[in-house]
């Protein structure tokens, strides 16, 4: 648990550990960011903090905070970051997310699930460092299954099992929230 003293320093520690240009994939809790939380965490893209009195919002914030505390702690460690959210999450609307994507030059782009396998066709948004992270949008679009065998994936090189090994003998640090649901089809170490 990342918001313990004990689980932040455990985490900070593997962190340390990971090799520059390393990856630490971030898969911040989407549930109070998306839509189906709006109702409990009262979030919308005017007001993407929430309602701040409301312990379930208070909690996904300051886990939020800690997600981006790690990337940050990424980028000057020289280790490349990936945070990804649900196309409709409204985190990369917080100001506090975007003033640290800002600082960090973070790349966007957008894939979908079904493209790595997962039964699920959602579409997720994708910010970070990673040099190559418009090589796996690529290899979204051309993997999607009505694309398939229309064009080449641009990435050949490169293994589309992100979390295992992206180049060479890179290490790679992954904190996400797998969903039960997809998680057993799903080739992607997202919260698919």
């Amino acid at each position: 648990n990342v918001l313990t003293p004990a689980g932040l320093a455990k985490t900070i520690s593997f962190l340390c550990r990971v090799k520059t240009r390393g990856l630490l994939w971030l898969g911040i809790p989407c549930s109070s960011w998306v839509f189906v939380g709006r109702a409990n965490a009262q979030r919308y893209f005017w007001n993407p903090e929430g309602n701040t009195n409301n312990e379930y919002t208070s909690r996904h914030n300051k886990l939020a905070e800690v997600g981006m505390n790690l990337a940050w702690l990424a980028y000057c460690l020289g280790v490349f970051f990936v945070i990804e959210q649900p196309s409709t999450s409204v985190l990369f609307s917080w100001w506090p997310m975007q003033r640290t994507l800002f600082r960090c030059g973070c790349n966007r782009v957008s894939i979908t699930l079904d493209s790595f396998g997962a039964p699920s066709q959602k579409s997720m948004v994708l910010h970070g460092t990673a040099p190559w992270l418009e090589d796996v949008q690529d290899a979204s679009r051309s993997l999607r299954p009505q694309n398939r065998g229309k064009r080449q994936p641009l990435v050949q090189a490169k293994t589309i099992k992100l979390g295992i090994r992206i180049t060479g003998k890179l290490n790679c640090l992954l904190y996400t929230s797998p969903s039960p649901r997809d998680l057993s089809t799903s080739r992607m170490p997202s919260s698919a």
